[in-house]
């Protein structure tokens, strides 16, 4: 229940200015890995690099994932809730997550990784009761 589709979204949009108008997407460095070429994680176990989400910048959860065979079609991964100790040391108070996730759309909007609709309807459900 990793949302994408907001980035997803974006990815079109910046492909079509691309194309249309000469106006290069936005750029990112890919996902770090490691020297076994594993997949860098961040102290919360999530992974270092890439388009960085609110998901996975502003986390109530560890998410591994991992490419099958089928490529992108065959995206696959566990997701592992923080317990109320972890969250409540990330965040005293509902108000400080959703300030740094606030933060977190802010930046992907002004980076052009997602509209300005996606921005507002993820920061409504990030207020919805946890």
């Amino acid at each position: 229940d990793l949302p994408w589709a907001p980035v997803l979204r974006g990815a079109y949009r910046n492909l079509i200015l691309w194309s249309r108008k000469g106006i290069r997407p936005p750029q990112s460095p890919g996902i770090a890995l490691d020297a076994k070429l594993e997949i860098s994680r961040d102290a919360n176990g999530n992974a270092i690099g890439g388009v960085r989400s609110p998901y996975i910048d502003v986390p109530t959860a560890t998410h591994t994932g991992y490419l099958t065979a089928g490529g992108m079609g065959g995206i696959s991964g566990k997701k592992k809730p923080f317990t109320p100790e972890q969250l409540k040391a990330l965040y005293p108070d509902q108000a400080a997550y959703l300030a740094k996730f606030s933060a977190s759309v802010d930046r992907l909007l002004k980076g052009r990784w997602i509209s300005k609709e996606d921005a507002d309807a993820m920061k409504a459900a990030a207020k919805l009761p946890q």
